[in-house]
């Protein structure tokens, strides 16, 4: 109780309130950037997209709604509206077991806050 109490004091003093966590951030919206997409038996959620100080981090929840898989990666390709290919990242995470999610964090130094869309590809 003691340790919570001096988060919340720390975040109070400091100001570190939500609204202000992302004071010097783009946050992108864009619908077909975070929207869920199913590829095959696994499901890409809760997907955020946040350029800060010189780095676009991306995080998706991956859940596995079949059998066991054991992809050996996953290229996510960021588009603009003209259809054409911003960049590509690409993550690994090894096996996932049936009804199991995990959380991907990729990042690049590439300003992605005007990305239209993303494309997912399973390797």
């Amino acid at each position: 109780m003691k340790r919570l109490l001096v988060i919340v004091l720390t975040l109070l003093i400091t100001g570190c309130s939500q609204t202000n966590i992302f004071k010097n951030a783009v946050v992108n919206n864009n619908e077909l950037v975070i929207k869920e997409q199913v590829i095959g038996n696994l499901k890409f959620s809760d997907t955020s997209l946040i350029y800060e100080k010189g780095i676009s981090t991306f995080k998706v929840t991956i859940l596995n709604m079949g059998d066991k898989v054991n992809p050996e990666s996953v290229s996510v390709v960021f588009k603009n509206e003209n259809d054409t290919i911003i960049t590509t990242l690409d993550g690994t995470f090894g096996e996932i077991d049936k009804d199991s999610l995990i959380n991907l964090t990729l990042t690049s130094d590439i300003d992605l806050s005007n990305a239209y869309k993303v494309e997912y590809i399973i390797k």
